[in-house]
């Protein structure tokens, strides 16, 4: 299926065709350019788990038990000693595009959102992390 040749949508059909408007002035500026526009599907890449199910078993508990405690690794620049230090949190994130990095978007990113996103995020790296570290021994 994925090797088919899927065909391009159609593209300028006029939809109402008892219209008074002059099709005359409608150019479909589309159609030229679906050439260049890849339509196929792209594959998914395989979801694998880095542990087997004792690991992952361990993972999960851990976990929970980290999360239930409210216990947030340090080294990750979001325990609250570490937002102090670093100037607090910051609630907005600036990505540059283009190729000379000169456009900017600037991204709200609010504390009361973000920050527990963030510190969950630090967990589960903690833990994935020392979960490997421990079943490679």
């Amino acid at each position: 299926m994925l090797d088919e040749e899927i065909p391009a949508p159609e593209y300028g059909d006029n939809v109402n065709e008892d219209s008074d408007d002059d099709d005359d002035e409608y150019v479909d500026f589309e159609e030229p350019y679906l050439e260049n526009f890849n339509m196929r599907s792209v594959p998914v890449p395989r979801n694998a788990s880095p542990f087997d199910a004792d690991e992952l078993r361990l993972f999960q508990d851990t976990m929970t038990i980290i999360h239930n405690d409210a216990v947030i690794p340090s080294g990750y620049g979001v325990r609250d000693s570490e937002l102090a230090s670093s100037g607090g949190y910051d609630a907005h994130y600036t990505i540059k595009s283009s190729r000379r990095g000169v456009k900017e978007l600037q991204i709200s990113l609010p504390r009361e959102v973000w920050l527990s996103r963030a510190q969950l995020w630090a967990q589960g790296l903690d833990v994935m992390r020392r979960v490997s570290y421990m079943t490679e021994q």
